[in-house]
């Protein structure tokens, strides 16, 4: 089938190039082509179906999608081999912080977040840690920093669920998962189902 497409891609710019069209609109063309392409093949952009973007993690080579399978299925034992042998300092400090987290490694996580770029991701982490630790005045700080609209509703929904509010939250986040795609939806859902274990509890 991707075969196929590239063929097709092929023909079209032999086309375009035989009836003398621009270069500019046949990369034009050409550049949308390998873009359709590329959210066929990787749900992780803008994907809505969730098994499938959990299937693609499963198979993928790349050692941090790997560590976002296992992470999305709470085996950290298994997520800490591929965390190793992720190249990109960025995600082995995001997953670092996630596995720090989840173990209550909070000294542990700060200092990873401290080394961490300066954006929404890193206070998005930095406030659900406070959250956790109860530092409300850091978590405050820290909330004008998440100028990402999806990660500011989530802290939002975590703080409901702090003060144990567990059915203000899953409301937050249950109008919030139609609006997502690709890994966020993912994510979303899986703290949903995080929010639900711990409503039966």
């Amino acid at each position: 089938m991707i075969f196929l497409y590239y063929v097709l891609l092929f023909l079209v710019a032999f086309v375009l190039g035989f009836f003398n069209i621009s270069p500019w609109i046949t990369g034009i063309i050409l550049f949308c082509g390998f873009y359709i392409l590329l959210l066929q093949r990787n749900p992780l952009l803008f994907g809505k179906d969730t098994e499938k973007m959990v299937l693609y993690l499963k198979n993928s080579k790349q050692a941090y999608l790997q560590f976002l399978y296992h992470i999305f299925h709470d085996d950290l034992e298994s997520a800490e081999r591929p965390l190793m042998k992720v190249k990109s300092k960025v995600h082995r400090r995001i997953g670092e912080v996630m596995i720090f987290s989840k173990q209550k490694r909070y000294d542990e996580a700060k200092q990873a977040i401290s080394e961490m770029k300066d954006n929404y991701v890193k206070w998005y982490y930095r406030a659900a840690i406070a959250l956790e630790e109860r530092d409300y005045d850091t978590y405050r700080e820290c909330l004008p920093k998440i100028n990402n609209e999806t990660y500011r509703i989530l802290i939002e929904a975590e703080e409901k669920r702090t003060y144990g509010h567990i059915e203000e939250a899953l409301k937050i986040v249950k109008l919030q998962i139609p609006k997502l795609r690709g890994i966020k939806l993912l994510s979303a859902v899986h703290y949903l189902d995080e929010l639900e274990k711990e409503k039966i509890h």
